[in-house]
């Protein structure tokens, strides 16, 4: 298999950068703080000033915290570098935004975020989208409309994966749930609804992940063990098909080993992973282990807890 491409990060509305990663150092000076954090093998150098927020709001934040941070206008400063001075949000929670910036973050973000829609034209001629799999399909020749489940399809030049999709014909749409579109430019933008206009070229997306039930699927890795997953706020699959992200009471279990934590990022082909804030319970002997960080192997049997 190709080795996965590792991006230093993704994409929310307006073209707002995120990634989650851990703080490597943090320095104050007058009127000023310099953090810097680690995500994905790349360093982010952050400049915080007091313009920007009251820098007493960042006592609590020290070296080794994990945090999700979100910014634009980066500068690139070296081969995995890069320095931020327009930060919009820090923030201990991936639900939450934490400290913010107030020189920006309005112009991204406001109250009520979650019922905001984003409209993007993309910058490609349209494309007729094209089905590349699916688990389910349920098809209405009377109203000529498509119901996926689990599908992947290329549209507009990029890759559209969902849970859920409705194609209608006749209206020239596509309306997507629990979706993530990665465009031509290789731009990843996630939303709990897509609704593509094929007519005009655009499409709509909340992108505020779901709340309000859990997602549960199931599915088989290569050795037909059985490894069943859920999560409160969303369900994610990476490009490769294999790399799972499990966001908000994720959960994930695997014979008679239960892992639940905040988040989980885990391999369905190797069964490794990453767990934030978790708690093991191995239901052979009845005994938890809880802790802020976790590796682990589940075809090995191997655990390494990080404070």
């Amino acid at each position: 298999m190709p080795k996965a491409e590792v991006y230093p990060f993704l994409y929310e509305r307006k073209g707002v950068r995120f990634n989650d990663g851990k703080i490597s150092d943090i320095r104050s000076f007058a009127g000023k703080k310099i953090i810097n954090v680690i995500a994905n093998g790349f360093t982010f150098k952050i400049n915080v000033d007091k313009n920007q927020t009251d820098l007493s709001y960042l006592r609590d934040y020290s070296k080794n915290d994990q945090v999700r941070l979100r910014f634009v206008h980066e500068v690139k400063t070296g081969a995995k570098s890069y320095a931020i001075n327009d930060w919009i949000s820090i923030s201990k929670n991936v639900r939450t935004y934490g400290v913010i910036n107030k020189k920006l973050f309005n112009k991204f973000y406001g109250e009520n975020d979650d019922q905001k829609i984003s409209l993007i034209k993309p910058a490609n001629t349209i494309v007729q989208p094209k089905v590349v799999s699916f688990k389910k399909l349920t098809y209405n020749g009377k109203r000529k409309q498509s119901y996926f489940e689990r599908i992947v399809m290329t549209i507009y030049g990029g890759e559209l994966e969902a849970e859920y999709a409705e194609m209608d014909q006749k209206e020239g749409l596509i309306r997507a749930k629990n979706a993530v579109f990665t465009d031509k430019a290789g731009n990843v933008i996630n939303g709990k609804e897509m609704i593509f206009e094929l007519k005009k070229g655009t499409y709509y997306t909340n992108l505020k992940p779901p709340v309000a039930k859990e997602s549960n699927l199931t599915l088989k890795n290569p050795n037909e063990s059985r490894i069943e997953f859920s999560a409160r706020d969303s369900v994610k699959m990476g490009k490769d098909k294999l790399v799972m992200y499990l966001y908000g009471k994720a959960k994930i279990r695997y014979e008679n080993i239960n892992i639940v934590a905040d988040e989980i990022v885990y391999n369905n082909k190797t069964l490794a992973g990453t767990a934030r804030n978790p708690i093991l319970t191995d239901e052979k002997s009845k005994i938890s282990t809880s802790g802020s960080f976790l590796k682990f192997d589940l075809k090995g049997k191997t655990e390494v807890w990080q404070k």
